[in-house]
């Protein structure tokens, strides 16, 4: 029981730190707003949390999970259909939410991005422990692929969801490898 209240109060804590990205850069975020804002006591943000960076590196550690419980696998033995449909649904919740992309959330998505990065890397079990090139292919692939939807959004996602789907699988999720 303890442990579900804890989750919880974890996960509260970081809907309310992603409401806030919208509104403010983390600089301005501060540890008594996200425990007000969520209804958190400040005594149970630290029984969750050491500090602020805790639940950023938590909140990218659940990026991590879901990645690579929904994409790794396409890392290994993608082919155009599964990437396709995969990055097609990808855009579509990106496009669905395009006009809640601001300067300063997408900032705020950059630095969770880098810690996300960050934890991949230094994941011992991940797949480039057999091969270290496959290391920088990943990060070159999942960074393009982040900085290449936050053009498409800045600059208006005025190409199709399947035409940038087509474009990013066959320019950069297949056609891309380490020699």
């Amino acid at each position: 029981m303890k442990r579900k209240k804890k989750s919880a109060v974890k996960q509260k804590i970081c809907n309310t730190l992603l409401e806030l990205f919208a509104e403010k850069s983390i600089a301005e975020i501060k540890i008594s707003e996200l425990t007000e804002k969520s209804k958190v006591a400040r005594a149970s943000f630290y029984r969750n949390f050491k500090s602020f960076d805790d639940v950023l590196e938590y909140v990218a550690s659940g990026y991590v999970i879901d990645f690579i419980e929904k994409y790794e696998p396409l890392l290994v033995n993608g082919d155009y259909e599964s990437w396709y449909k995969t990055v097609k649904e990808i855009l579509e919740k990106m496009y669905f939410k395009k006009d809640n992309f601001t300067t300063i959330l997408t900032e705020n998505l950059r630095i969770v991005f880098y810690k996300f990065e960050q934890i991949m890397l230094n994941d011992p079990n991940h797949l480039w422990t057999t091969n270290p090139y496959k290391k920088y292919e990943h990060i070159a692939k999942v960074s393009a692929f982040y900085a290449i939807c936050e053009e498409w959004i800045r600059s208006g996602a005025n190409e199709s969801i399947d035409d940038m789907a087509a474009f990013l699988v066959n320019n950069l999720l297949l056609n891309s490898k380490v020699a």
